[in-house]
């Protein structure tokens, strides 16, 4: 079972990214062996997967061993819940600028979501989206389109999702033309190899509806997944079945509603048994629902390309070449999200987001920003949150200052006539301050202005 009940596939409501090694920009897995499925690239096809058991965990994450001291595997269901072959976590993707690809949040109840810096910084910007000063700057990352596609300092700020991370093999066809699982096959590719794959809401509700398809009895037609003679899983987007008219629909289907007319692609039909009935897993809409754009379906088939898919041939490899989804999995600690976010948003925002925990602010320190906070003013009884606001974050250009320019006539103001020194002051006015004057002697001002004096009084 997974290890928090929010974690488990039971529970769930209604481009091609693959992890890095070491928690960088795309930190889903602790190793290259995380991809999430999305994009017309990888599933113009649609992608066909065979689900792989993983090591089993007790409450502590410590693997579950047998009488003979080996780990044992999760089973595929545990009553009405799922083993630990798959797991929902809450996700940020293309996150700022450069795009971030990591894990929020795992579900531990002890755990506050909302004290994680993305939300801290979600609700900052949702809330303060028209307060003056910061107020375009957060309409900016909440575009959505920002920072996808465009080379922007401002990056697209998005709300976390759920992502449901399944343990399989993507299957292909080898050389021999028998089918291969790819993460043991396929070693050296960084995208064949993967052992675990992220479903997005519409696909995650529809590998759940296919496999809640009943027959008469009450019996699940998928059966045990996990087993020797699992079903294969092809996941498939919306637009599957127009592209590929006008090849015939089957009419050999069915999904919790009922018999379908299924477009399958052509790996999974099989050539000897064509009246083979296939399980659709498909987004039930609710009146009035707005699903996302970008949907996908769900088909549980018996073989690739006419042939079936055992574990025979890798038993060794499920044994000895496993893991607990707990070792597959990188979630990284608040902090941790926070230095990550350092690089990829302005600092005006994290700087008013994270104000009241300093020890995500420890991330901005020593990072280049992109221009300079005035500090804070003291707290006053008559502060208002815009003021406050502002003099936080607003960006403040510093006032130009003049050089002060000293003239020699100011100390001789008091020994001359009024007329001499309105002379002088007409002379200073139409200097201007930005010009200072031809440097003379003291010596000889003072003479010319005596000379200039006992000629008036002649």
């Amino acid at each position: 079972m997974p290890r928090f009940a929010s974690q488990n596939l039971a529970a769930f409501g209604a481009p091609t990214h693959i992890s890095s090694d070491g928690p960088r920009r795309f930190c889903y897995g602790k190793q290259r062996n995380v991809i999430i499925l999305g994009g017309n690239k990888l599933l113009s096809d649609g992608i066909c997967l065979r689900l792989l058991p993983t090591y089993n965990t007790d409450d502590d994450g410590r693997r579950i061993l047998d009488a003979t001291g080996t780990p044992s595997l999760t089973p595929f269901r545990v009553h009405s819940e799922f083993g630990d072959w798959c797991r929902h976590y809450e996700c940020v993707s293309w996150f700022g600028q450069p795009g971030l690809h990591f894990i929020v949040y795992d579900g531990n109840p002890a755990i506050n979501r909302y004290d994680s810096p993305v939300w801290l910084l979600y609700q900052a910007a949702y809330k303060n989206k028209e307060t003056p000063g910061l107020g375009p700057l957060f309409c900016d990352l909440l575009n959505r389109q920002a920072g996808y596609g465009q080379q922007t300092h401002v990056g697209s700020l998005k709300r976390p999702d759920q992502i449901l991370f399944v343990s399989a093999a993507q299957v292909f066809l080898r050389g021999d033309k028998r089918p291969g699982l790819g993460c043991y096959d396929l070693i050296d590719q960084k995208e064949g190899n993967a052992r675990i794959f992220g479903f997005k809401k519409t696909a995650a509700e529809s590998l759940l509806n296919a496999f809640r398809v009943q027959d008469a009895d009450e019996n699940y037609l998928c059966g045990d997944m996990l087993n020797d003679q699992a079903k294969l899983i092809t996941v498939i987007s919306k637009s599957y079945g127009a592209a590929l008219q006008p090849r015939p629909p089957r009419p050999h289907g069915i999904s919790i509603e009922g018999p379908e007319y299924v477009t399958v692609p052509y790996y999974a039909m099989s050539n000897a048994n064509p009246n083979e009935t296939v399980i659709l897993g498909k987004v039930i809409a609710k009146p009035d629902a707005k699903l996302p754009i970008e949907q996908h379906s769900v088909v549980l088939h018996d073989t690739f390309n006419g042939q079936r898919v055992t574990l025979d041939a890798y038993t060794d490899q499920v044994r000895n070449q496993n893991s607990t989804f707990d070792e597959f999995m990188y979630v990284p600690t608040f902090e941790e999200q926070a230095a990550l976010m350092a690089d990829s948003f302005p600092h005006e925002a994290l700087d008013f987001a994270w104000r009241d925990r300093p020890e995500y602010l420890r991330a901005l320190q020593g990072r280049n920003r992109t221009t300079v906070a005035v500090p804070s003013a003291p707290e006053s009884a008559t502060s208002s949150p815009d003021r406050e606001i502002s003099s936080r974050a607003t960006p403040v250009p510093a006032a130009p200052t003049s050089p002060a320019i000293i003239t020699p006539w100011d100390d001789l103001a008091d020994e001359l006539p009024e007329e001499t020194t309105a002379a002088f002051s007409q002379l200073q006015s139409a200097m201007g301050v930005a010009k200072p004057p031809v440097p003379v002697s003291i010596s000889d001002v003072v003479a010319q202005a005596r000379a200039k004096a006992a000629a008036a009084k002649r």
